[in-house]
């Protein structure tokens, strides 16, 4: 009978010594910069629950060591969740899956935008998308002479191009290469995604190396959920700027976008938001 074969050793990892011992998966570094899997996660639980289970979501997944001030020295974070600040918060934001609170110390004022401000990045992209489906659901829902609103030429081509705006948001922040939330940054999945995480105007035969997008990727992402958010505003008509339901969710998008703008820069001169009790 024949003697079966001896059994193989496990393959060396790239980099390591022969003969040692496999280390544990690693996990995320405290205060390091957000993966994709990361800002996806926090994106489907923002579009889906709300910025309140969003922001919990990243403050777990960055660790301990993340730094959730803005450069005017306020924080937005759960009121539940652990880790808040100390002392009462000068704002606060009410929702069924969550409450928001916003703190202020001028002692954290100016710092670095850092992995914090790219992972709210896709918290907007989540609530806008989350804002977005409302309004097409509201426009569902109504009739003008018989017909519905969300299926007449002129409200279907304005859902659609904010519905492009959200996957040019998601796509920049894929491949993005300065501060979208993806670390090192991913290769485009092909020529157009490329042409699109470029921008506007650029070519799919871009001279750069794969996985190299231009700087300010982030900065035009911002741009374009600001776009999208104004267009479902707009179809909501006066129930998107009433302080419950669609209006709220609104108000939670601009609390983030003031409290952590992406472009803000303290060498540059620029002055940070501030956000008024």
């Amino acid at each position: 009978m024949t003697a079966p074969p001896p059994p193989q050793p496990a393959p060396t990892p790239t980099g390591a010594a022969p003969g040692a011992a496999p280390g544990p998966a690693p996990g995320p570094a405290p205060g390091g910069v957000p993966g994709t899997a990361l800002g996806l996660r926090c994106r489907a639980r923002a579009k889906a629950e709300g910025p309140a289970p969003a922001l919990a979501e990243l403050r777990a997944g960055l660790g301990p060591g993340a730094r959730p001030w803005g450069p005017g020295g306020h924080a937005v974070l759960p009121l539940a969740g652990a880790g808040t600040p100390g002392g009462a918060p000068v704002a606060t934001l009410e929702f069924a899956s969550g409450d928001l609170g916003v703190w202020r110390d001028e002692s954290r004022r100016d710092g670095a935008a850092g992995p914090w401000t790219a992972g709210v990045l896709w918290i907007r992209l989540g609530l806008t998308e989350q804002l977005l489906r409302t309004a097409a659901d509201y426009l569902a829902g109504r009739r003008v002479g018989g017909e519905v609103l969300a299926e007449t030429p002129s409200v279907r081509t304005v859902l659609g191009e904010a519905a492009a705006d959200l996957l040019e948001a998601r796509l920049l922040l894929e491949h993005g290469a300065d501060g979208g939330a993806s670390g090192t940054p991913a290769p485009p999945a092909g020529p157009a995604a490329a042409a699109a995480a470029a921008g506007p105007g650029a070519s799919a035969h871009d001279p750069r190396p794969p996985g190299a997008a231009e700087p300010g990727s982030a900065a035009r992402a911002a741009d374009v959920l600001v776009r999208a958010q104004r267009t479902a505003l707009r179809l909501l008509g006066a129930s998107g700027y009433l302080d419950d339901g669609p209006g709220r969710l609104a108000r939670a998008v601009d609390l983030l976008a003031d409290v952590h703008p992406v472009a803000a820069d303290p060498a540059t001169g620029r002055p940070a938001t501030e956000v008024s009790p």
